[in-house]
């Protein structure tokens, strides 16, 4: 099964996954000052399904902006869990809120995140989603 994975292996709250690339993150001169933090994206159930790969950068804009609450109230380290479904064009059509992070800035900030990054396009009907639970998980830098 095709799976969102991406660069380095992260090991946060009994999930692993992987670290993103950065690309989308923050600069040398961003509000996080040089530091990038790590998001990962694991599927968290298996099934059948062929899920497109993400051609764009898990970034997660809204987390950044919470880095060091995420930092000051969770050591460092939060996860949830999501619903995302893609269109055959590639574009996330839904995302829901699957197990909360337990901090709704976070949670709300993965939703508006997740719904922006961009899949391979597949072929198949308008009509047809492809849709997957995953867990997201976010460390600050």
């Amino acid at each position: 099964m095709k799976t969102l994975y991406s660069l380095a292996t992260l090991a946060l709250l009994s999930v692993a996954g992987c670290a993103t690339t950065g690309g989308g993150l923050p600069d040398r001169d961003g509000p996080l000052g040089g530091k990038v933090p790590d998001v990962s994206v694991e599927p968290t159930q298996g099934s059948g399904t062929q899920f497109p790969g993400r051609i764009s950068a898990a970034a997660l804009p809204g987390a950044d902006r919470l880095a060091h609450r995420i930092h000051a109230e969770h050591n460092g380290a939060i996860a949830a869990q999501v619903r995302l479904c893609v269109a055959p064009s590639g574009d996330v059509d839904q995302v829901d809120m699957v197990a909360s992070s337990g901090m709704a800035e976070f949670d709300a900030a993965v939703v508006d995140g997740v719904g922006t990054w961009q899949y391979a396009a597949y072929p198949a009907p308008e009509s047809i989603r492809v849709c997957e639970n995953v867990t997201v998980a976010y460390r600050a830098p």
